[in-house]
């Protein structure tokens, strides 16, 4: 399964979350997975994982993927339009 990244901007901060993080929360409470449990399993800090649900901090690619890799996903770049 793969995470479409062509609409989601990732590194700029508006106090909402980006496209792709919302899909990655939606994915985590589909899939009952806490905070916590997503902290250990991507080697990040539970504050760190919040803010970046909220919006309040933007997640680097590399833990974007991560994040993704722990739900079972993987990112899929393809060119915009498509």
């Amino acid at each position: 399964m793969g995470l479409s990244v062509g609409s989601g901007r990732v590194g700029k901060t508006t106090g909402h979350p980006s496209e792709i993080i919302r899909m990655l929360r939606e994915i985590r409470i589909e899939k009952s997975v806490s905070l916590i449990n997503l902290a250990i399993d991507t080697d990040l800090h539970e504050n760190s994982l919040s803010d970046y649900e909220r919006g309040i901090r933007e997640p680097s690619i590399l833990t974007v993927e991560r994040w993704a890799k722990s739900l079972g996903y993987e990112l899929d770049l393809h060119p915009i339009g498509e």
